[in-house]
């Protein structure tokens, strides 16, 4: 009788860990995933030529690490009862370098004091009314409309990385992200780069990041569609030079590419950067690595430059958006023209920008007053020049 073959554990196989360079990664699909970084004996030990273990605390890390990937894998048929504290790791962990770090702490903070109210609630327990409790658990501590609306957004961000990830089939908090734009529509947006701030901005830039810099200041773009804009975008047209940028934020809903209008400036700025030679990237502006810039980038480069030039503002790079906007504004550019330029709804500029419209009333009267009797006199003048014609019928 043949010998039994013992049966094989049902146990996950847990991947080997293998140091390289400075930190510890294991392999997952293929991809080198980070675990941590090694510490000082670690290193001299792996520049030795031998393998250094893990400690037991960052075996620990490893341990967390490896139960969040078999959370977030498409092969786990209960995706939607992982807990809240798991998802916001997940998510945290996704933002990490693709937004700069003064953001990406406020993103740590809220979903720290989210999680510390409900992080053991499953997602299906997300309700609009479970978000409001916890708002309401701070009191009078969070006093500022926009501050309350920023800690909700990155609540609703993570949400929505979660159908994105397909963990959930639908957000819980729909509600919740249609009812702000009627529970705050004071809210407004105050950082301004006026003209010292740019100049010493610009002076304490290095070339490259220059290039960036001038880019949000002179087209109102969000950085992201700055940093993503591609050689083979730029349009030669009869009234000037052009981006037609398809990786904008609303894409999705027109599948057409936007029209980005360039002043002389920033025309002679697309010139210069389709001469360089050294770019080889499809990326109109680059690093001083030659390499594309990212959001993370540039947040950290606006930082530099203003400890670099001393400046204490509380200005980021979309401040350069909200600057551009609040500027042609105040110069009387009709609302639908700038939501047009900065590719924007109305409806938003006008939730965030309708105490500048309303400075500017009187004059759009005055104007609309002029236009309305220049009509009627063009129409006057254009019946009394036609020749009356008789057609034998009585007038009506």
């Amino acid at each position: 009788m043949a010998s039994l073959k013992p049966k094989r554990s049902s146990a996950p196989r847990v991947p080997s860990v293998f140091p390289f360079k400075t930190a510890f990664y294991f392999k997952q699909a293929g991809k080198r995933v980070y675990v941590c970084t090694m510490e000082p004996e670690q290193r001299a030990a792996y520049e030795a030529g031998n393998r250094p273990s893990l400690t037991d605390d960052q075996n620990k890390i490893f341990m967390k690490l490896l139960a969040l990937e078999e959370a977030s894998s498409p092969s786990n048929s209960d995706r939607s009862s992982m807990k809240v504290e798991t998802l916001a790791e997940l998510y945290l962990r996704d933002r990490k370098g693709l937004i700069c770090d003064p953001r990406f702490d406020f993103y740590t903070t809220t979903l720290q004091s989210f999680c510390d109210f409900a992080g053991t609630k499953a997602l299906t327990d997300l309700t609009p009314s479970l978000v409001r409790q916890w708002r309401a658990e701070h009191g009078q501590t969070w006093k500022s409309t926009s501050y309350v609306r920023g800690k909700y957004k990155v609540v609703l961000q993570m949400v929505n990385f979660a159908v994105t990830e397909r963990i959930l089939p639908h957000s819980p908090l729909t509600a919740l992200g249609k009812a702000l734009a009627t529970e705050a529509p004071d809210a407004k947006r105050e950082a301004c780069v006026y003209d010292p701030e740019r100049q010493a901005i610009l002076a304490a830039c290095s070339a490259a990041f220059r290039s960036v810099v001038l880019s949000l200041l002179e087209t109102g773009r969000r950085p992201d569609e700055i940093a993503n804009a591609k050689k083979s975008e730029v349009v030669r047209t009869a009234k000037g030079i052009q981006w037609r940028i398809k990786d904008h934020k609303n894409f999705k809903k027109t599948n057409k590419p936007e029209t980005i209008y360039l002043t002389p400036e920033m025309q002679q700025l697309t010139l210069t950067a389709l001469a360089d030679e050294s770019n080889k990237t499809p990326y109109l502006f680059v690093t001083d690595r030659g390499k594309q810039w990212t959001t993370g980038q540039i947040g950290k480069y606006w930082i530099k430059a203003k400890t670099k030039a001393k400046i204490k503002t509380a200005s980021t790079p979309y401040s350069c958006r909200h600057s551009y906007i609040t500027k042609a504004l105040h110069n009387g550019v009709p609302l639908a023209v700038v939501a047009m330029l900065v590719g924007n709804s109305v409806e938003v500029l006008a939730r965030h920008y309708s105490h500048i419209e309303a400075q500017h009333i009187e004059v759009y009267f005055q104007a609309a007053t002029q236009a309305v009797r220049a009509n009627d006199n063009y129409r006057t003048e254009e019946v009394a020049a036609k020749p009356h014609t008789s057609t034998g019928k009585a007038a009506v």
